[in-house]
């Protein structure tokens, strides 16, 4: 895969970051130059982290395009945009034959919907897949329908002059009775508390610190 992709590209310089992941140097989107990687294995959420936090040490490069060697990856990874390497295959065409139109269409869309939010939002790609987008922090991926209840009702608590959830509603028949409970300890690190925080109380919870307007 990795062959055909960068002979078909004309990237030179590969760098394996680690098992699951590999630079590709840049490439030209539009009118952007971005750095470009593949990743393998998303569907594990060890090693999905695992990437992510590989990803984020590099953020000096600015938000780039991971290609996904795996089906239904999510969308983002940090501020960088994630795209399957399927869907980007051209109709009878090789491994490497990657239709760079659709790829620049589809980072572009990803990129000016995560940088031109106004407000906070969720939005479910699945039943079980879903971005919890909050302006000025980067895209946070949500697992499963606990985890996307929770922030659907924080982002409603944010637009409707509540501004945040007792603990008891917010949980109501998720069958956990602390948000944490929903979150791996690695994801949780992530969501909290630059995501999630307590409210007035430790009896209430709200979107992160980043949301309020005060």
């Amino acid at each position: 895969i990795l062959k055909a992709i960068s002979g078909a590209l004309g990237i030179r310089n590969i760098e394996t970051i680690n098992e699951f992941l590999v630079a590709l140097g840049s490439i030209t989107l539009g009118e952007r130059k971005v750095p470009l990687y593949l990743a393998r294995r998303l569907a594990d959420l060890k090693i999905r982290d695992s990437v992510e936090n590989a990803l984020r040490s590099r953020h000096t490069a600015g938000p780039g395009l991971v290609l996904a060697v795996s089906n239904d990856p999510p969308r983002f990874l940090g501020p960088n945009v994630v795209i399957a390497l399927r869907d980007l295959l051209l109709q009878d065409g090789g491994l490497g034959d990657l239709d760079q139109e659709e790829m620049a269409r589809r980072f572009e869309a990803n990129r000016t919907l995560a940088s031109s939010a106004q407000v906070a939002q969720v939005v479910r790609h699945t039943p079980r897949s879903a971005t919890l987008i909050i302006p000025g922090l980067d895209p946070l991926t949500l697992d499963g329908a606990g985890q996307i209840q929770l922030f659907e009702s924080l982002v409603d608590a944010a637009t409707d002059g509540t501004g945040q959830r007792l603990t008891k509603v917010l949980m109501d028949g998720m069958g956990s009775d602390n948000p944490r409970q929903l979150f791996s300890p690695g994801a949780w690190a992530k969501a909290h508390p630059t995501y999630i925080r307590h409210g007035s109380s430790n009896r209430y919870w709200r979107l992160g610190e980043a949301t309020d307007t005060a």
